[in-house]
């Protein structure tokens, strides 16, 4: 038997290949050949074929051996070296959909040719701390003058004429009288002092060039937190509904038990209208928490240039730890709005000093060779040292420096100002985290609550103790603690990446390589120890009642979940269930990063 693997990989080569001639037995032969890559891991075409071949005699093995070599040789050139676009990941974790948002962002575009703007002025800024080398060629035409008016002028041409630089003398009076200059050469201007403006002005656009590259830092950071909340808004929606159709398997198999006690006359009809109108009713909330979440995921492929039926989220992981306030009030100095903040107020205080620079002297220096002119002078280059002191101006320059000075004390007010409202959110989302997280422990005990009561009274019914509103309440109000939890399991994660975010922590998102208009991945937030793009395998842990619909035995409508699986939330979303309004008008929009 003969196998042949061809593998043609995107360009790459050499193959590891090896042909033996072994198995010589009874006067015949087994040619083996087997093919390797070294590249198997990279991208590419991976055609293979095998080619099943008899026992054959050795003498006739060699020919064929020939032809295998030649098949294989040919092979890595038949498959063009072209790449083959990666495929889309069957989970998107969240920084892999952030990185798909960031790279189709046409906002993160507009700041990158900002920071481009910036850098260039910046450029033209230090161009004027060199000279300036120019070639010129200069002519001037004149009226005729006089003879009799300017025997001075007269004299000098007529110097010229001697020197053979003008026609003959038949018509030297025309030509004394019609003679035009030029100048043709090279020169260099250079400013050696301008009250030190150069200086000031290059500092200031070193300023703002800075401030733009803080500024476009500071967007990713809030897009990351924009994308995290609709991401965590559909994880909520998805584990919504799995809460609200494990809640109508229940409702349905306590239909089937009622619909046999009124049969047999042990239930009344009242009961059994009662509970197919509260499935209506989940069916009708499951709708509309259907229509929320596909919004969502609408927009979610908006930003990423995906479609919305290839999206497939991954769960998030463990909880975060909480820490103490003052380690996020430490770090609210190192956020990227304020540095571009303290950047912009420093590009303001250079421009003060170049209006101040106005008072000062202006020196520079000029000079030219000329490699042709007429009338000749007899010099070929020329030096000129200028000074100028500015005595007035009509108070242009007084009034210059007074608008600067206000400027300095406008940015200087708008950056105190940001300092006190970056305290003020970190706070505030410090409260909203900690807040969120209690709220979460005192749920996880409800949901228990909840499920224990729905049990007994689910028992007690069976024994003619309560009434069947009363298992229909305890069953709603096990099912709303679970879906409770599961808003608040997801806000404790977006309230977890806001704080981090207004506290500027772990956020210093690199620029995209020039290669690939994408940021890197090593760059992407962790704010929790745990990256967020490792999915926890854990379970839900809170399953709800799986009654059965099969109407052969009352225990087999009873829900199987046991007391320890109340923590059903982990993996789930965060806007609130009860929330009328759709994704595009909650409040995890509301930031400037998504529009």
């Amino acid at each position: 038997m003969l196998t042949i693997l061809v593998s043609a990989l995107s360009g790459r080569t050499p193959h590891a290949c090896s042909l033996t001639n072994s198995c010589i037995k009874r006067g015949k032969a087994t040619a083996s050949f087997t093919c390797r890559s070294k590249y198997r891991q990279h991208r590419g075409f991976f055609p293979h074929f095998r080619l099943p071949l008899v026992a054959i005699h050795a003498a006739k093995a060699r020919p064929l051996i020939g032809l295998l070599f030649f098949l294989i040789l040919s092979g890595s050139f038949v498959f063009p070296g072209e790449s083959v676009q990666a495929e889309a990941p069957a989970v998107w974790t969240l920084n892999q959909v952030y990185l798909e948002v960031l790279k189709r962002s046409e906002q993160d575009d507009i700041r990158q040719e900002d920071l481009a703007i910036a850098e260039s002025r910046y450029r033209q800024s230090l161009s004027s701390y060199y000279p300036e080398i120019f070639l010129f060629g200069r002519k001037n035409w004149y009226d005729r003058f006089e003879e009799e008016d300017n025997p001075q002028l007269q004299a000098i041409i007529q110097q010229q004429q001697n020197q053979g630089n003008t026609s003959g003398s038949g018509n030297g009076g025309n030509a004394f009288r019609e003679l035009n200059p030029y100048q043709v050469g090279a020169g260099f201007r250079w400013p050696i002092f301008s009250g030190f403006q150069t200086y000031h002005e290059s500092q200031a656009r070193d300023a703002e060039r800075m401030s733009a590259r803080l500024n476009r830092q500071r967007f990713r950071e809030l897009l990351f937190r924009d994308v995290g909340e609709v991401y965590f808004q559909i994880l909520e929606y998805q584990k919504t509904l799995e809460i609200l159709r494990e809640e109508q398997q229940a409702l349905l198999a306590r239909i089937g038990e009622l619909a046999r006690r009124v049969n047999i006359g042990r239930s009344s009809q009242g009961e059994l209208l009662a509970a197919r109108s509260e499935y209506s009713n989940s069916r009708v909330e499951l709708e509309r928490i259907q229509g929320l979440r596909q919004i969502s995921l609408e927009l979610l492929a908006f930003l990423m240039g995906q479609s919305a039926d290839t999206i497939q989220l991954a769960p998030p992981g463990k909880l975060p730890e909480q820490e103490a306030l003052a380690v996020y009030l430490d770090r609210v100095e190192d956020r990227k709005d304020l540095k571009a903040a303290f950047k912009a107020l420093e590009a303001q205080k250079s421009r003060l000093d170049v209006e101040k620079g106005g008072h000062y002297p202006q020196a520079s220096v000029e000079g030219n060779y000329y490699t042709t002119q007429k009338p000749d002078f007899g010099r070929d280059w020329g030096i000129t040292l200028s000074i100028e002191v500015p005595i007035f101006q009509g108070g242009q320059t007084y009034y210059a420096v007074k608008e600067s000075r206000a400027l300095v004390r406008k940015s200087e007010l708008e950056l105190k100002s940001l300092k006190r409202s970056a305290s003020y959110e970190v706070r505030s989302a410090y409260v909203d985290y900690v807040n969120s997280l209690s709220r979460l422990a005192l749920l996880r005990q409800s949901v228990d609550i909840g499920r224990a009561t729905y049990f007994v009274q689910l028992r007690d019914y069976r024994l003619g103790i309560v009434s069947n509103l009363e298992v229909l309440n305890a069953l709603r109000g096990y099912h709303a603690a679970r879906r409770e939890l599961t808003r608040i399991e997801m806000l404790v994660r977006m309230n977890e990446i806001r704080l981090h975010v207004a506290a500027g922590m772990e956020s210093n998102i690199p620029d995209a390589p020039p290669e690939e208009d994408q940021p890197r991945e090593d760059s992407i937030f962790n704010f929790s120890g745990e990256p967020y793009d490792s999915p926890d395998d854990s379970s839900d842990g809170a399953n709800e009642p799986s009654g059965s619909t099969d109407d052969s035995s009352a225990g087999a409508n009873e829900p199987s979940d046991s007391p320890d699986d109340s923590s059903d939330g982990a993996n789930v979303p965060s806007g609130s269930t009860n929330n009328s309004s759709d994704v595009a008008a909650s409040p995890a929009n509301s930031s400037e990063g998504i529009a």
